[in-house]
């Protein structure tokens, strides 16, 4: 039986604080080319719109096979050491346990496929969510692009979605869906960014989260499945 609506995850900065690791992938490198490092604040404002586009805003003095090289390089980096510093942020695991009974659940990430599923692996995700998926060109662009995320809807079997992210792509994501977009802030993301995006709800905890999607998404679910809300 299909169901309604699909609830799509974002997760750096929404289900995960990651971006220690990212930052010592993007700056080891760079350190061994000698090149300046970046602050941790830095990489956080050039994560988010995949990994090509990480390291040329990381390393915009290189090009060619320079840069191709780079970027091979912080790919190996990051897939050796994906969960040094990363963790879970409080209260996100409860709000996955929470949601489960309303719908399916789908990780979406711009973080290349296999790293996205090493994450989640580690840190417990994996378990609480029926897919995990990163960028995987051609058939998972990164986003906002929706080819992915309709992939995901389909292999759920769902009609729609609700997307929750902290980023502009994320809305973006949800503009192009026609699905509600749900803020979240408690990373640190900028409520004044993401509000011209027009999203249902601006959360600052995984629990006002939870509480924005539930109203969304229960009653059409209730509705396919006899599922009950928490």
């Amino acid at each position: 039986m299909r169901v309604k609506t699909a609830v799509l995850l974002d997760l750096d900065g929404t289900l995960v604080d990651a971006f220690g690791d990212i930052a010592a992938a993007v700056n080891a490198p760079l350190a061994a080319r000698g090149m300046a490092a970046h602050s941790l604040d830095a990489v956080r404002r050039m994560v988010g719109a995949g990994i090509v586009e990480l390291c040329r805003r990381a390393a915009p003095s290189l090009s060619g096979d320079e840069f191709e090289m780079y970027l091979a390089d912080v790919r190996a980096e990051y897939a050796r050491h994906p969960v040094v510093h990363a963790y879970v942020y409080p209260g996100v695991l409860g709000m996955l346990e929470r949601l489960a009974p309303l719908g399916p659940l789908a990780v979406l990430s711009n973080k290349p496929h296999s790293a996205t599923v090493e994450v989640c692996r580690l840190l417990g995700i994996e378990p609480l969510v029926d897919i995990v998926q990163g960028e995987d060109p051609p058939g998972f662009p990164r986003k906002p692009d929706p080819t992915g995320a309709r992939r995901v809807l389909a292999a759920l079997g769902a009609d729609g979605a609700i997307v929750l992210g902290d980023m502009a792509q994320d809305g973006e994501l949800a503009r192009g869906l026609g699905a509600p977009f749900v803020a979240a802030l408690w990373s640190g993301a900028d409520s004044g960014e993401l509000a011209p995006l027009q999203p249902v709800a601006l959360c600052r905890t995984p629990a006002e989260a939870f509480h924005a999607i539930a109203r969304s998404i229960a009653p059409a679910n209730i509705d396919q499945e006899g599922s009950h809300t928490p």
